[in-house]
């Protein structure tokens, strides 16, 4: 068997390191895979490596204003609906309470689609009315034609396999979804063929390599990693705030622990590694520094 030698001299680097559960957790199935499978029959597939990132504001994050949120496998008999389902974002749910009476906005909750080499893969290929038609209608023009080099054209986002859709290697190309129409990159940057040391189980896939610990959520109040979304309240201007356990707990809550407002309704933002709605005041002030270590470290 052969080692890796992980030896640092950087402390910094060797405690970033510390971090990559992904890479060490792809080594050991390589690893595994390289026992198992001698002599085995590798499926003709092809591997697509997927990256999908979302822009981040120019004034704040002028050195990076992209965030790196996932890193796919795919095969190439997997279509885009297999990417789309692996993309979670904060900007749907916070909207959920609000658009649930009104079927008109609510039914663009599903409304998705890949813009890719002139062509719109749209989710909701079925209903004339979406957002991947609007944009198709709007671009059929002299003018958008001359810049794109084509017409565009709508196509259901399960109608094609990714290994026939035509695209171009470390090219960003757009993803939207939601109420709000929230944008993220999609990067296709590699395409191979199986490998003996690659998942051979297909149901496997696609396969997260890589996804980002950076809370997708800030405080309304200080900025800091939300981990509270609030609701019902008449003191805030929007209908759903987020705010981190300090803010909450000195802004919504009274000396004996308990809601200012009857009508306030707190949510733990999905997807945070601890909760802190049963933490004292110091046990919690310790999370949410931990937290803004670990937003440092990721940048």
């Amino acid at each position: 068997m052969e080692y890796v030698d992980i030896s640092h001299t950087n402390q910094t680097q060797y405690r970033r390191s510390l971090y990559s559960y992904p890479v060490a957790k792809e080594l050991a199935y390589q690893v595994a895979n390289k026992q198992a499978t001698e002599g085995t029959m590798v499926p003709r597939e092809l591997i697509i490596n997927v990256w999908v990132g979302r822009g981040r504001n120019p004034k704040t994050h002028r050195d990076r204003n992209i965030l790196h949120q996932l890193v796919l496998n795919c095969l190439g008999s997997q279509t885009l609906s297999d990417i789309a389902s692996h993309i979670h974002c904060n900007a749907d749910p916070a909207l959920d309470r609000e658009v649930a009476a009104v079927p008109e906005v609510a039914a663009l909750k599903d409304d998705k689609f890949f813009f890719i080499e002139s062509t719109f893969y749209s989710a909701q290929m079925d209903q004339n009315d979406n957002r991947a038609r609007h944009y198709h209608t709007s671009l059929q023009t002299p003018e958008f034609s001359s810049v794109l080099g084509r017409d565009t054209t709508v196509e259901s986002i399960d109608s094609v396999c990714l290994l026939d859709i035509e695209m171009s290697l470390g090219k960003p190309y757009v993803y939207t979804h939601g109420v709000t129409g929230c944008e993220h990159f999609v990067i296709f940057s590699d395409v191979r063929l199986l490998h003996p040391l690659d998942e051979l189980a297909l149901t496997r896939y696609p396969r997260v390599l890589y996804q980002s610990r950076k809370p997708y959520a800030s405080c309304f109040i200080c900025k800091k990693s939300a981990r509270y979304r609030i609701s019902g309240s008449k003191r805030f201007p929007h209908p759903v705030t987020n705010l981190c356990h300090n803010c909450h707990t000195s802004f919504n809550l009274n000396d004996n622990g308990q809601p200012i407002e009857s009508a306030l309704e707190v949510n733990v933002i999905p997807g945070k590694a601890a909760c802190v709605m049963d933490l004292d005041e110091e046990e919690a002030s310790e999370v949410e520094n931990e937290s803004e270590v670990d937003e440092d470290e990721m940048d």
